[in-house]
């Protein structure tokens, strides 16, 4: 706010020095003040780039945070191969602390057989969720490990471990778009007969 009224100050200073101790003629006064008034339009752009500049960087900040927090939380999964399991899943005093401050399951064991039904029950907030996400390798467990076959579940690869599993969440997160456009966002070559059945 105080640009334009600050230029238009040290312009008034210039031309005052220049007529009262520099002597200059009013002609070379005249023609000073029109390369300075045209010059104003590119000081006026290089003042407004400032103060986008200014105006941007604590978003680019947190930008670089963001980016920062996801590398340093970046999935680390494994190469072998999952082909099914042939005798259980199995976890060993799982413990999951959130952020290093809440603890939400502390020394879970427990052993699923290929073909075993088990459901998981507790009121809101006993952990269900996040002993079904460990399972899904979306969490590491703070301590303990998941064995499948007896080999810990992050020596396996992500992609064909989360493929050989369905997940149905209490909460649905669609598009705000068809149930079609939905469908087709997660198997795009569906056929139409596909999209039916689904």
């Amino acid at each position: 706010s105080f640009y334009f009224p600050l230029v238009m100050a040290m312009l008034a200073w210039i031309v005052y020095i220049a007529t009262t101790y520099w002597h200059v003629a009013f002609p070379s006064i005249l023609i000073f003040v029109y390369i300075f008034y045209r010059l104003i339009p590119a000081l006026s752009t290089i003042q407004g780039a400032y103060e986008q500049a200014l105006i941007y960087i604590p978003a680019l900040d947190s930008i670089e945070e963001t980016k920062a927090k996801a590398q340093s939380e970046r999935e680390q999964g494994g190469t072998l191969p999952f082909k099914g399991v042939k005798n259980s899943i199995a976890f060993q005093n799982v413990s999951l602390i959130y952020e290093g401050e809440k603890e939400v399951l502390k020394n879970i064991t427990l052993e699923i057989s290929p073909g075993e039904c088990v459901a998981i029950v507790g009121v809101s907030g006993a952990g269900k969720t996040s002993l079904v996400d460990l399972l899904l390798g979306l969490f590491t467990p703070t301590s303990g490990k998941i064995l499948v076959d007896n080999t810990p579940l992050h020596e396996y690869d992500t992609s064909s471990w989360r493929a050989s599993i369905g997940y149905l969440a209490q909460d649905m997160f669609l598009f705000h778009d068809t149930i079609r456009a939905n469908v087709l966002w997660l198997a795009p070559t569906a056929t139409e007969e596909k999209i039916q059945e689904a």
